[in-house]
């Protein structure tokens, strides 16, 4: 069930750590923690660099289906269509609604090249300026929608500056820079796909088969509750960086199922990751509120016609109420289960191809992203950090892009 399970050496990662629930030695966390084994360096790095690997080869396949050479925009040619101005605006709106963006819809308005001058390294007699929002969020937008055309027709202008926009801060609480966009994705992939290498996380069979029978040198466990995936401190971070309030997560909280009240509770909710219930989480995070499945809707509408309403009125009740289904998974809260491995493989899907046009976009502009290092440190953070063990991360390469937490400054 893993992505890229070809390519990518899952299970020599996972074999490298060990779940325990409420673990004594570390501050009572629950979480896959890693083992004081001498080849968890080197399987690390293994890894990193197969996933390095890969990721290059996807992106340049995926490169070749664009032209090679892209004409620079001028000053005032529109960089995209008013069709595609009027997806964006869609998108906005449905992220305005959960008070997860504030760029304005005039911002859309203006579409020539000189426009975009926030992130140019100089452009003369522009007169322009944007706030870095106004232009970050419509081409993030742009990212998740697969308009890598547009894209790569705006990075081609001599003058923009994308090593900027990766790190660009609007304020002290968001973090409206490109990686912002490309690391819930990340985090999202290597968490989920290392948990499905534990299927006595989240298989019934698997865990009576566990508790029945546990392999020699593995902690047991007197209930099956205690062996849950969402009780461990790499799921509930991956969660609260999936629930970040801003345009760029609607995608991970559409899958996820996450209510998108504006909130900072979860920076704070961080530290008790892996001590409390997945409920407990949500409540804390404000993260607590309910979001339908499609099939939500059809049960409501039968509710609604057994108390004797023709079905006009149950739709413009349902419609008065906004009850529209803004859930992919149909267990919620519980994406490995096996009813949602058909909507499991396709967000994990999404978030690789997300990676590849990340990958592609900056190195249309020869900035290059860090990846051997990148998901050696994402490892770290999920898994190794809260084991107080000691593992030397590859070298930084000189001028290499990262991504890491945006909060963790």
């Amino acid at each position: 069930m893993t992505h890229q399970a070809h390519n990518l050496p899952w299970k020599v990662l996972s074999d490298n750590f060990i779940y325990r629930y409420k673990y004594r030695r570390n501050d009572y966390l629950t979480n896959l923690f890693s083992q004081d084994a001498p080849q968890t360096p080197k399987d690390l790095r293994y890894f990193a660099m197969a996933f390095s690997r890969t990721i290059e080869e996807h992106s340049n396949v995926e490169r070749a289906k664009y032209s090679e050479v892209y004409d620079p925009p001028k000053d005032h040619e529109e960089v995209f269509s008013k069709a595609t101005a009027e997806k964006i605006q869609r998108t906005l709106q449905h992220s305005q609604e959960r008070g997860g963006s504030i760029c304005s819809m005039e911002a859309l308005d203006d579409r020539r090249m000189q426009s975009w001058s926030t992130f140019m390294d100089y452009y003369p007699g522009s007169g322009v300026y944007r706030p870095p929002y106004e232009v970050l969020e419509p081409l993030k937008i742009l990212l998740l929608r697969n308009e890598m055309d547009t894209v790569l027709r705006i990075s081609s202008h001599p003058s923009v500056n994308l090593y900027t926009a990766w790190e660009t801060h609007f304020d002290d609480e968001s973090d409206y820079g490109l990686k912002g966009l490309f690391y819930p994705a990340l985090i999202s992939y290597l968490c989920l796909n290392v948990l499905l290498q534990k299927p006595e996380l989240y298989d019934d069979d698997a865990k009576k088969s566990y508790l029945q029978c546990p392999e020699r040198g593995l902690p047991v466990f007197p209930e099956e509750s205690f062996l849950d995936y969402r009780l461990t401190r790499a799921y509930q971070l991956m969660i609260l960086n999936c629930a970040e309030t801003t345009t760029q997560t609607l995608p991970y909280q559409a899958f996820f199922g996450l209510s998108q009240e504006r909130t900072y509770a979860y920076r704070a909710s961080r530290y008790q990751c892996g001590r409390m219930s997945f409920a407990q989480l949500k409540s804390a995070a404000n993260m607590d509120g309910y979001r339908p499945h499609r099939d939500d809707i059809a049960e409501v509408i039968q509710t609604l016609q057994q108390k004797g309403l023709p079905t006009e009125l149950c739709l413009t009740i349902i419609e008065f109420a906004k009850y529209t289904p803004t859930r992919r998974i149909v267990r919620a809260d519980d994406p490995l289960h096996k009813d949602n491995v058909k909507e499991l493989r396709k967000y994990l899907t999404y978030c690789w191809q997300l990676l590849v046009r990340g990958d592609m976009l900056m190195k249309s502009k020869n900035d290059k992203i860090d990846w051997k290092f990148t998901v050696e440190y994402c490892i770290w953070t999920l898994f190794i950090e809260p084991s107080r063990r000691v593992v030397k991360l590859q070298r930084r390469s000189a001028g290499g892009l990262i991504l890491d937490e945006p909060y963790r400054r």
